[in-house]
């Protein structure tokens, strides 16, 4: 014999829970009785139920049939168990066996149904929370690795108070190397490459700087 039963809960709140021999025949009869219907010497034996007598289950539970007639007794009692004369011995049935074994297996299925749908759907939003992210990411890679303009490095260079000369000079540099760095990694976000490497204190934009850049411009305009 294989397999296993369901132990209820409320089988602590049973009057003869505490009683030896009256729990011990209790359980015995709970893996011993059938577990669907089977057929025996031409007598149909319903699950729940089994075809013994005092003797073998004094035999199996080490007791005597003396002691298993008053636990037997008990049992019927409290409505745990019904007999009934059978060839070959007695017909023992558990009452409450499809309450205790059956009967929360509707309660048990949903119940797994319940919880396999929940995880599914919180698996599915755990997937599109993860999409949005992604493609949250990719847009803001997207914007970050848009190859900006002369114009607006330097602009970016002006409004920061730098000098949009160093911004032109930025720009011509890091666009030579295909927008990489000097190690040769590509450049992300260009504006927090200049942040970085570009806005130090001597590329402020002064005064001083501006006219030096007209005096310069002016020179080259003469020259030419």
């Amino acid at each position: 014999m294989s397999g296993w039963i369901k132990l209820h809960r409320s089988l602590k709140d049973w009057e003869w829970y505490d009683d030896h021999n009256a729990c011990r025949l209790l359980v015995h009869l709970l893996i011993s009785v059938n577990y669907e219907e089977k057929k025996w010497k031409g007598i149909t034996i319903p699950p729940g139920s089994m075809i013994t007598s005092f003797d073998k289950l004094a035999n199996d539970l080490g007791l005597t049939p003396k002691q298993i007639r008053g636990a037997m007794q008990k049992l019927e009692n409290s409505g745990e168990t019904a007999r009934e004369r059978a060839r070959g011995g007695q017909l023992v049935s558990l009452v409450k066996w499809d309450k205790l074994q059956g009967g929360d297996d509707e309660e048990g299925t949903n119940l797994g149904r319940a919880r396999a749908e929940r995880g599914q759907m919180e698996g599915r939003q755990r997937a599109t929370t993860k999409e949005i992210k992604k493609r949250k990411n990719i847009k803001k890679e997207k914007e970050e690795m848009e190859r900006p303009s002369v114009e607006e490095v330097m602009e970016y260079f002006e409004v920061n108070g730098y000098d949009p000369e160093k911004g032109r000079n930025a720009f011509r540099y890091y666009d030579e190397l295909d927008w990489r760095d000097a190690k040769g990694n590509e450049v992300r976000s260009w504006k927090a490459k200049m942040n970085a490497v570009w806005f130090k204190e001597e590329n402020k934009y002064t005064a001083k700087t501006n006219r030096i850049n007209i005096i310069d411009q002016a020179r080259h305009d003469f020259n030419s």
